[in-house]
């Protein structure tokens, strides 16, 4: 399999076939959604190979794979959904103990000069991230921890996201270039992607069963009450 960086693009999504009408809130993540997820390093040639190979955790749980970093080091997975009062976020975050790219770590002969956490699509497989139904007015945001603390991937991101059969899937790359310089002496240790998306209004019938439903709730208080 040739691996490929996306490293150079840009957060883009193909929200022009959202239009799909008003959304029930919120849009969640599929319930027990499992999801591919890998690293992959790059050396100043773009050749890559994995330096932890396709994994596949299941959403809103944390998972160890033993073994399964660079050194026999634990890889850890992380994914939560957070629902606010007007947005929701999802996160995801990969983590080893000390260095996704320990010292001596080479690609053909050549040090690591790219890391790239590949989600749901690129080098990671095909098994991505699925909503219940599209988000509404999608953000996209990166990070990742290395040696001289967190580090913004926002702008050197890259997300897709497919609508199919009314539900939405999500595809994203997270990447780091040192500029053709070992990528060891930072110390990677974990990349983190976040999605955040409006929760959607419900609509006004919805709005109207929810305060007549919310005055019978009322009315049978008072009416046990009197009775007392």
């Amino acid at each position: 399999m040739a691996l490929s960086s996306t490293r150079a693009g840009v957060l883009t999504d193909n929200g022009s076939a959202w239009s799909l009408g008003t959304l029930p809130s919120p849009s969640l993540v599929t319930p027990n959604d499992t999801f591919n997820i890998c690293i992959v390093g790059f050396n100043a040639a773009s050749a890559g190979a994995y330096l932890v190979s396709p994994l596949a955790p299941t959403f809103g749980t944390t998972q160890t794979f033993v073994g399964a970093g660079p050194g026999a080091q634990t890889v850890t997975v992380t994914s939560s959904e957070t629902i606010g009062v007007t947005n929701t976020t999802d996160t995801i975050t990969i983590s080893v103990p000390t260095n996704f790219d320990p010292t001596g770590t080479t690609i053909g002969g050549t040090p690591v000069t790219v890391l790239e956490m590949d989600l749901g699509g690129y080098n990671a497989g095909t098994d991505t991230l699925d909503f219940l139904l599209p988000l509404t007015s999608p953000t996209y945001t990166g990070s990742m921890l290395y040696s001289g603390g967190t580090f913004s991937l926002s702008s050197s991101a890259v997300a897709n996201s497919v609508l199919s059969n009314s539900n939405m899937s999500l595809e994203t790359a997270l990447g780091v270039n040192a500029g053709g310089s070992d990528l060891a002496p930072f110390a990677i240790r974990s990349f983190t992607f976040n999605v955040s998306y409006a929760n959607a209004v419900p609509e006004p019938g919805s709005l109207a069963l929810m305060v007549v439903g919310g005055l019978g709730l009322l009315l049978g208080v008072q009416r046990r009450r009197r009775s007392k």
